[in-house]
């Protein structure tokens, strides 16, 4: 008898700390879910912002691929959506200019 209330302990203490330990994991969790998709806003504001000055102009400075190729490949690895993916395109089939300084 001794040894099933002890067993019983144990796993009921088991049981404690996993619901003391889930809550503060779990809200960890959504915290990371929504930086994460406040990151993707701002990526996705960056890109298209570049995307309609190149648009405007009709052509795409190599600094500017550079820099939009960087915030793609990172709004891309966070699980953005494809209407980016087929600005990027047609940002990147534009003709490549180099800044005069």
């Amino acid at each position: 008898m001794e040894a099933v209330s002890i067993v019983l302990s144990i796993i009921l203490s088991a049981i404690a700390v996993c619901r003391a330990v889930s809550l503060p994991v779990h809200r960890l969790i959504k915290l990371q879910e929504k930086q994460t998709n406040g990151i993707r806003c701002i990526l996705r504001k960056e890109i298209m912002e570049i995307i309609n000055d190149v648009d405007c102009r009709g052509f795409i400075y190599s600094d500017e691929m550079e820099v939009l190729r960087k915030l793609y490949i990172n709004y891309h690895e966070l699980h953005g959506n494809g209407v980016v993916d087929k600005c990027i395109d047609y940002v990147f089939s534009l003709p490549v200019k180099t800044r005069k300084m």
